[in-house]
């Protein structure tokens, strides 16, 4: 890991210059852009930005089981809490919905979204289902990582009907039960929204400008090794090349 941040005063924008779009050089020349929505702290991440809310879900029912031996959820050592969908055959997990759920636009973009806690080794197939027995959607989970967001689009309708009486999760094929991450309420740091079961609402919101709110938060926390490697070189890229002190803080994250 570079530590030489002198090069800070120097930087030569042409360093985002690159005839070959990996994730590293995508993540800097992106942050050249000059959004605005800059957040300096890793858990001062809103639910709300705009037209853009991240409604949760709560967890009403999960099979009890633990993992795998030599497995364990991520950040469970800071009171992040996990639930289980699977193997198929199993009770089915139930996300609950909310009592005060808001407006849905006709117009807006809506996906449900889960994050995944344990690394999956194996190709899966969710069911979402409503309350009243309707499907809504596949969450085709494939070899995920830990803290790789999963998400299914929903109609308007869809989403007002999961915000209203909630969601089951069953799992159609896979050998292995997958976890997922829970509201945790005594969690330090708390996870972020979006780690979280949710449906998301978007009408009218820039993505890239979400996209530059959240590269300070934790959902740019990868695990040990090459994943959050690349997250530490892409933000140093970005401090680099835009003289950002700010940034710097969140690659100190990492290490």
């Amino acid at each position: 890991m570079r530590r030489d941040h002198s090069i800070l005063s120097s930087a030569d924008p042409r360093v985002l210059q690159s005839c070959a779009v990996d994730r590293r050089r995508w993540m800097a020349t992106t942050g050249g852009l000059g959004f605005s929505l800059l957040l300096g702290d890793a858990a001062a991440t809103e639910s709300r930005a705009g037209n853009l809310v991240h409604v949760p879900l709560p967890i009403d029912r999960a099979p009890d089981r633990a993992p795998a031996a030599g497995m364990r959820t991520g950040f469970v050592g800071f009171g992040w809490q996990s639930f289980v969908v699977g193997p198929p055959g199993s009770p089915t997990s139930v996300l609950g919905g909310t009592p005060e759920p808001p407006p849905v636009p006709a117009d807006a973009i809506c996906r449900m979204r889960l994050t995944n806690s344990i690394d999956v080794r194996q190709d899966c197939t969710i069911q979402v289902s409503t309350s009243p027995g309707e499907s809504v959607g596949e969450f085709r989970v494939r070899f995920a990582g830990l803290y790789q967001v999963q998400e299914i689009p929903l109609s308007p309708s869809q989403a007002e009907t999961v915000l209203r009486g909630g969601a089951t999760l069953r799992m159609l094929s896979g050998t292995d039960p997958v976890w997922f991450f829970a509201p945790s309420a005594n969690a330090t740091p708390a996870p972020d929204p979006v780690q979280l079961p949710h449906i998301l609402i978007s009408s009218g919101v820039a993505s890239g400008e979400e996209f530059e709110r959240r590269l300070r938060g934790l959902v740019m926390l990868q695990g040990f090794g090459w994943q959050s490697g690349c997250v530490s070189e892409g933000l140093l890229d970005l401090a680099e090349a835009r003289g950002d002190q700010e940034l710097l803080k969140a690659v100190d994250r990492y290490q």
